[in-house]
């Protein structure tokens, strides 16, 4: 995701004792994309070419992968993790048939990988927040892509850093960059797991 800033309430929402998901769905469509961690409301405005490029090129490799196994790759859709904890991965694979007809947040049940990919704005969010809040929530799989060099990364780039919560509640991470051929776990479901093979080097299509 990109740029993080708190966003005021709003006159009519001032007396709210906190937002909650339901509420991302009232926000007007101002081309700002809203996320909700722990009752308060996050805005990342629109993200830069080379985000949206790598997260376009993710969900097109996972689609006909995914498909087989009953579910589905899809963008900037919000899941609900609790009342008041509403992320908008950027990627996010889930149940097909869980999906149909919602016209709010996913499902939490219905969520088997979420995907972010890293701006230098959302770091602490992408890095730390989600990662935490997506395991505690049982989230299978969690996959980050790091674009540029960081003090926790150094390249080459693109970087992909896949976490697989196990059984035991452990954590266990998968890590490839740019410039060879990596095989990485992907969650298509509740128990479900497929192998993804990837240069992450073939994402920058820029």
């Amino acid at each position: 995701m990109t740029a993080l800033a708190i966003e005021p309430l709003p006159e009519t929402m001032r007396t709210m004792p906190s937002y909650t998901v339901d509420d991302l769905f009232t926000l007007p469509e101002n081309g700002t994309q809203y996320q909700v961690f722990g009752g308060s409301l996050v805005m990342s405005p629109a993200p830069a070419p080379l985000h949206q490029v790598v997260a376009d090129e993710l969900r097109t490799l996972f689609s006909p992968l995914v498909k087989p196994h009953g579910a589905r790759a899809v963008t900037t859709v919000a899941i609900r993790v609790t009342d008041e904890d509403g992320p908008v991965p950027d990627v996010t694979v889930a149940s097909a048939s869980e999906m149909r007809g919602i016209t709010g947040a996913v499902p939490l049940a219905a969520v088997y990988t979420a995907v972010e990919v890293v701006s230098p704005s959302s770091a602490f969010l992408d890095r730390g927040t989600k990662p935490d809040l997506y395991a505690e929530a049982g989230i299978p799989c969690y996959w980050r892509v790091e674009l540029k060099k960081s003090r926790q990364h150094e390249g080459p780039f693109p970087l992909i850093i896949v976490q697989v919560l196990e059984k035991d509640g452990g954590v266990r991470t998968v890590t490839g960059a740019a410039g060879e051929e990596h095989t990485f776990p992907l969650a298509v479901g509740p128990d479900t797991w497929i192998d993804v093979s990837l240069d992450p080097a073939e994402l920058d299509t820029l």
